[in-house]
């Protein structure tokens, strides 16, 4: 810094030297402002050396274990002392928030269900607590917050799967929420569940049942002669009746034919495209000759 101050005086000398022979009509105006703008350009250099001599640097010890959830200050800026230049948060108030959910959805959901959480494109998942229910201001919808103990590999505003359990229950037997049929009884104040079973003849055999819990694709039923392994009708319509003969479909072997439909038009396609290939080098060599 004292080389610079020497350097920055010298300059200055020579300038008030220049302004002097340009008193007495010497053509110096050049030179006056070449060693001006050197002038400043030392008095800049100076100034940002006066500036950094002031700073030390330090290790910060935050007062909290937590995570850094805004950083305010870019190395190289100077901070504004009104501003914080890293804000953080707590563990424990670190959450993942849910998107807004109908109301109607949330019947069976208390504050403390378990939740398992599984970030999008990773196989990484996580436990997860539901501690809060929140009203956001529009009808009939509300989010969900979580509290999860392992935040190491999530970050802020990363997009994750929410998978919500609000009770379990083992060695029960679901099937499809689209298998079930509701109807209201005869004197229409009971609402009556009923599923299609099918026999080795293909006969439909038109089963009441009694429902639990249901996650939106399976539901829970229960009756008598109920068993694990019964065949049944997924999506029955309104031509679903007793003692009525359907046409079973395999859904695995229309699968594997529609697999091999697209293995038999891509191989069609590549072999076209090869012809067409060849087609086009035929015409280019027969358009070649005839200019010969």
């Amino acid at each position: 810094m004292q080389e610079l101050k020497q350097n920055l005086a010298v300059k200055n000398s020579q300038l008030r030297f220049l302004k002097n022979q340009y008193g007495e009509g010497a053509d110096t105006v050049n030179d006056i402002n070449n060693l001006t703008g050197e002038i400043k350009a030392l008095e800049g250099e100076l100034i940002k050396l006066n500036n950094e001599s002031g700073l030390v640097r330090r290790a910060i010890i935050s007062p909290i274990d937590g995570y850094i959830v805004k950083i305010n200050a870019l190395k190289g800026q100077y901070a504004d002392s009104l501003t914080p230049v890293v804000v953080l948060t707590k563990i424990q108030d670190v959450k993942i928030v849910s998107e807004p959910v109908r109301e109607n959805q949330l019947q069976y959901v208390n504050v403390g269900n378990t939740a398992n959480i599984s970030v999008i494109n990773n196989n990484n998942s996580y436990e997860a607590i539901l501690y809060k229910i929140n009203n956001i201001g529009i009808e009939n919808l509300k989010t969900l917050e979580f509290l999860t103990s392992d935040f190491k590999d999530l970050s802020l505003n990363q997009e994750v799967n929410i998978r919500l359990i609000h009770q379990k229950k083992e060695n029960v037997i679901t099937v499809p929420l689209n298998a079930v049929v509701k109807r209201k009884s005869k004197n229409g104040k009971i609402d009556k569940y009923y599923i299609y079973l099918i026999d080795k003849n293909n006969k439909v055999t038109e089963k009441e049942v009694l429902v639990g819990m249901n996650n939106g694709e399976k539901i829970e039923i229960s009756g008598e002669n109920i068993k694990e392994g019964m065949e049944i009708v997924v999506n029955p319509n309104d031509k679903i009746k007793n003692n009525v003969i359907v046409k079973r479909i395999d859904y695995k072997q229309i699968k594997i034919n529609k697999e091999k439909e697209l293995e038999k038009l891509q191989r069609e396609n590549e072999q076209k495209k090869k012809d067409i290939e060849k087609n086009e080098a035929e015409i280019i060599r027969l358009k070649r000759n005839e200019k010969k």
